[in-house]
């Protein structure tokens, strides 16, 4: 299992703990057998959008901003999805967002953002259903 606290910073887990029941509360994330903490940045700028961020996690390359399971000359990157797959694991993708948001789409889905944000990818979607 995976699971990814987007944005979820060592001050945010701090704070959280001191809400949940004080700074000696604990957390069950931090009962979890392995937890660690990443910080990325894409191939072409130091910061990343959260396509390429995504793509990182998802498939281990670095790749461009607007990228999204693709890496250079838009080719498909393998995810750990995939590697799961072809070893006949059972997949499954929980989300407290949307499917089309990239931190989950980074997973299953391969697309070359350009200039259009995964916001219009959302709108566009709701006006063609």
């Amino acid at each position: 299992m995976l699971f990814i606290g987007e944005g979820l910073t060592p001050d945010r887990v701090a704070a959280t703990r001191l809400y949940a029941g004080g700074a000696n509360a604990h957390l069950a994330l931090e009962s979890l057998p392995a937890v660690a903490m990443l910080s990325n940045y894409s191939q072409n700028f130091a910061v990343p959008d959260e396509a390429a961020a995504a793509t990182t996690l998802a498939t281990g390359a670095k790749v461009n901003n607007r990228s999204l399971g693709v890496g250079p000359n838009d080719k498909r990157l393998t995810s750990i999805v995939d590697l799961a797959q072809e070893r006949g694991r059972a997949i499954g993708l929980v989300t407290n967002g949307r499917l089309t948001d990239p931190t989950a789409a980074a997973f299953t889905r391969r697309a070359r953002v350009g200039q259009t944000s995964p916001n219009n990818w959302q709108k566009r979607r709701r006006s063609t259903s």
